[in-house]
């Protein structure tokens, strides 16, 4: 299904990005199908960004629309402040109708300013002592992003972070069959290359990653790399 349209229905669009977050089956899936569908449904959006800032003070930008939406997280990061800053206690959304009359991060303001950034909007979509990701939009209008950009912009947000927490599911699902195939593999070369049953080759793996202070998966991926490595030597096999 297609992103929604600017003539939609506010309910329309949000039905149309409602699917698109659904169908979206993996986290970096689900980032991009977030800005896009937020770009289209939130009215005067004109750059989209998802953003994860940790209590370091590092940003990351997760999935952006553009290139100045990623160069305003890493702003952000470098000047110390702005609306996608970390702090836990921050209210859920913070909307800046006009930079340049905003007092509370005048040194993001100017840059943003200068970069053609008037309006903004912050949603936070989940976050802990340690992160939190946020939806940040822009728009090159003072007063661009208006009070019902702000209702949509929430909306939007919550469907967001349950398509995102869906997306983190599939992935670590995914991650421990990756995992289970990975030592299954290691387990089958430990047991023809030694001739030990299943237990025996089990026990190798755990005490070699107690040993090394390795995690399991890391050293079954050890043994098949080095197996495939020997195959790839002359008269491997």
């Amino acid at each position: 299904m297609g992103l929604p349209m600017p003539g939609d229905s506010l309910g329309d669009a949000l039905a149309h990005a409602a699917t698109l977050l659904l169908e979206a089956s993996s986290v970096d899936d689900t980032l991009d199908a977030i800005v896009r569908s937020a770009a289209a449904s939130v009215p005067g959006a004109d750059h989209v960004g998802v953003t994860l800032a940790h209590a370091d003070g590092r940003m990351e930008a997760l999935a952006a629309t553009s290139d100045l939406a990623r160069e305003l997280a890493a702003v952000q990061e470098s000047i110390g402040e702005g609306p996608c800053t970390f702090d836990p206690d921050t209210a859920g959304i913070v909307h800046v109708p006009d930079l340049w009359h905003d007092e509370r991060w005048p040194a993001f303001a100017e840059v943003a300013a200068q970069r053609g950034i008037r309006s903004k909007i912050g949603v936070r979509l989940y976050g802990d002592s340690a992160s939190q990701a946020g939806l940040s939009i822009y728009s090159a209008r003072p007063n661009g992003l208006d009070e019902e950009s702000v209702q949509i912009a929430d909306v939007f947000a919550a469907q967001a972070a349950l398509a995102m927490g869906k997306a983190r599911v599939i992935d670590e699902l995914h991650d421990g069959l990756r995992t289970r195939q990975r030592i299954g593999i290691a387990l089958g070369i430990l047991m023809h290359r030694y001739s030990m049953s299943e237990e025996r080759a089990f026990a190798f793996l755990t005490r070699a990653s107690s040993h090394g202070n390795v995690k399991l998966r890391d050293v079954a991926a050890g043994v098949v790399a080095d197996f495939v490595a020997g195959l790839e030597q002359p008269g491997g096999g």
